[in-house]
């Protein structure tokens, strides 16, 4: 076995209307990495997140899914974009019906031949919604009738019988739940044979913590929480919409209030496309006491500090100290008061706007040297650990 491991690549398949879905694949595979670190290491080929030059096109240039160990192909309301004038048919010499198609079927051909790669195909069941006058209404239902058509041929016969499995999934924690089952049991049966691995405690230290409170970087080993976190994101979504975003987590001490906010609840809403009207998130963890008698002056230390505060605006703290102040003796709610007074101030005296934004978010490669940007949606959760 290779020095850290068995190196297993998996090949993300999808057309361009699953990006929420193909960014779960990545968080799957950095959370299994850390668990398997020493006995396997997974590596996603994903096309967005590379690189092609101008001389070909740009499937040509694509990694060949055939090749890999695991192909994940997801679809949603689209089958993908037609490929170029003379790419290779399929072997009866009708041309592939998408880049997407062509790597699911030829991944599955070699399948046939040399029993790798093992290939999952995951289709959400509903049709798409789009409104009547949507200028993309033409394309969008063609698409769909594409990807009926698809399924319809390589997936069942024509009396309606199944001949090839797919797995469907009703959301996109849904489904980043069922890769995460997928590719574990693909290891313990692939690389693992039925034998247990360590802990990696010199990697991810003990996910026994004790009377220790978990944090957000402890959200890889909370386990036995699935159902609260689920409950509680849905819970803070549904007051969103309703204009109020609180959510109250109570009960007595020790029974895991904090560990649950923080390594459960904060990971999953800052999760690609749980919210997906946000592109920025900036998480506040808080103690009104720390300070006595001045509750809001932690909020505003706690909302902007350190580098965040300097690409922000200049003088983050003392702007937002004087904003909350001001809004603390009029608003009837200070807390959202301030946030919408800080916004104000932060277009007033922030950054211009730029292409690029902080942390390396959408539309980014990674970079993080450039301000965060003001036309972006941001939103901030607040996390306050106790009243006392």
């Amino acid at each position: 076995m290779a020095e850290g491991g068995r190196q297993v690549r998996v090949f993300v398949s999808s057309p361009g209307d699953t990006r929420f879905e193909r960014s779960r694949v990545e968080r799957v595979t950095e959370r299994l990495n850390g668990e398997f670190q020493g006995v396997a290491r997974l590596t996603t080929i994903r096309w967005e997140t590379e690189f092609y030059t101008a001389h070909d096109t740009f499937q040509a240039q694509i990694p060949e899914s055939a090749q890999c160990d695991i192909v994940v192909a997801i679809f949603r309301s689209r089958l993908g974009t037609e490929l170029p004038p003379g790419f290779p048919p399929m072997p009866d010499g009708t041309p592939y019906p998408s880049g997407t198609a062509y790597e699911v079927l030829s991944a599955i051909d070699a399948a046939k031949g040399r029993g790798l790669p093992d290939v999952y195909v995951f289709r959400f069941p509903h049709s798409p919604s789009i409104r009547l006058d949507d200028p993309a209404r033409a394309e969008t239902e063609a698409q769909w009738e594409y990807l009926k058509t698809f399924f319809e041929s390589w997936f069942k016969t024509p009396e309606g019988h199944f001949k090839a499995a797919f797995q469907t999934f009703a959301s996109t924690d849904d489904f980043e739940a069922q890769v995460d089952s997928l590719l574990r049991k693909w290891l313990e049966e692939k690389v693992l044979h039925g034998r247990s691995v360590a802990w990696p405690v010199d990697v991810k230290g003990s996910p026994f913590r004790g009377l220790a409170a978990f944090g957000a970087k402890h959200a890889p080993v909370f386990f036995g929480r699935s159902r609260d976190i689920v409950k509680a994101t849905d819970r803070l979504k549904d007051a969103a919409e309703k204009g109020c975003p609180f959510l109250l987590v109570d009960g007595p001490s020790g029974s895991g209030k904090s560990s649950l906010a923080r390594a459960g609840l904060v990971p999953r809403l800052t999760a690609a496309g749980v919210v997906p009207r946000i592109d920025v998130w900036r998480v506040a963890v808080m103690r009104p006491g720390e300070l006595a008698g001045d509750p809001f002056g932690v909020l505003s230390g706690r909302v902007v500090v350190g580098e965040v505060a300097a690409r922000l605006v200049p003088d983050g703290i003392a702007v937002s100290r004087r904003a909350m102040k001001e809004v603390s003796r009029h608003a009837s709610n200070p807390l959202s008061a301030f946030l919408h007074r800080f916004r104000v101030e932060h277009r007033t005296n922030g950054p211009k706007p730029c292409r690029g934004q902080l942390g390396g978010g959408r539309g980014s490669r990674g970079s993080n040297s450039r301000p965060l940007c003001t036309n972006l949606p941001i939103l901030d959760l607040l996390v306050l650990e106790s009243l006392n």
